[in-house]
């Protein structure tokens, strides 16, 4: 389950960050015509041109993507169940068996990823622990 868990978060990872760069580079907003970028002298918390309500949509698409996956997952749990108990061979059982665990592990990972809110959250310099050592390379 660690492993799955370790492999779906890096996935996510790699495509929200090539979505990023992506999304950023074509998108027309309040952002742009306000002038706002990364130049030193933008106040801090200014996102850059594009930017202002991407973070909005991405968290969005990605809870409607994670809500559809759990639905999905959910009916095929609810069908394995139904197929384990009405199953005699004890062959086929056991693959049912195993299938189900990993659908349900796969599901706790889908919950697990829900419970922790947005995906792209904005934070301040208050938020850094005061006790972080900082270290460089």
């Amino acid at each position: 389950m660690l492993k799955l868990s370790t492999i779906f978060r890096s996935i996510l990872s790699s495509v929200m960050l090539s979505l990023l760069l992506t999304a950023g580079a074509g998108c027309k907003d309040s952002s742009q015509s306000q002038g706002a970028g990364w130049q030193p002298n933008v106040p801090f918390g200014t996102l850059p041109p594009g930017f202002d309500s991407f973070p909005e949509r991405w968290n969005k698409q990605i809870n409607d993507r994670l809500a559809r996956e759990e639905a999905v997952k959910q009916k095929e749990i609810r069908e394995l169940r139904d197929k384990f108990f009405k199953e005699e061979d004890s062959k086929v059982r056991e693959k049912l068996q195993s299938k189900l665990i990993a659908d349900e592990a796969a599901l706790s990972v889908i919950h697990r990823r829900q419970t922790e809110g947005d995906y792209i959250k904005f934070k301040t310099p208050a938020d850094i622990p005061q006790d972080l050592k900082w270290e460089d390379g």
